[in-house]
């Protein structure tokens, strides 16, 4: 998807409310934060797929996105920004099916029924409290 030159987090913060997943990219960097929901893992690999990967064009976007938030009126950017949205997913039909489904968990659970997914290997994991 031409985002080796990317930094990706894979955050432990929750997508907005509503939302499978969500990314955030840095102002002007090359760095962004993915966000899953816990619902995430019960979707379809195939979907999950499509998640990811329709987050992740939202990358390429990142600095027109930046400068519409800035330059548009609220009424434009949401027509700006609904416009991406359905240009993103349209991307992401079209590029999804080319990529390798999304490494699944074994079926079984740990106690108390949570699994933890294992990061994709673009992703790389934020430090632990007390590591460097």
């Amino acid at each position: 998807m031409a985002l080796r030159d990317w930094h990706f987090v894979l955050s432990g913060v929750a997508p907005a409310k509503g939302r499978a997943a969500e990314i955030v990219p840095i102002y002007g960097r090359k760095w962004a934060e993915l966000r899953l929901s816990p619902e995430f893992a019960c979707l379809a690999p195939e979907v999950q797929r499509h998640t990811l990967v329709h987050e992740l064009i939202h990358c390429h976007l990142a600095a027109a996105q930046c400068y519409a938030d800035a330059m548009l009126r609220k009424a434009a950017r949401h027509a700006f920004d609904m416009n991406v949205e359905i240009g993103i997913d349209g991307l992401a039909d079209a590029i999804a099916p080319l990529m390798p489904l999304p490494q699944q968990p074994d079926e079984t659970a740990s106690p108390g029924g949570v699994r933890e997914l294992p990061a994709p290997d673009l992703f790389i994991r934020p430090p632990q409290m007390g590591q460097a």
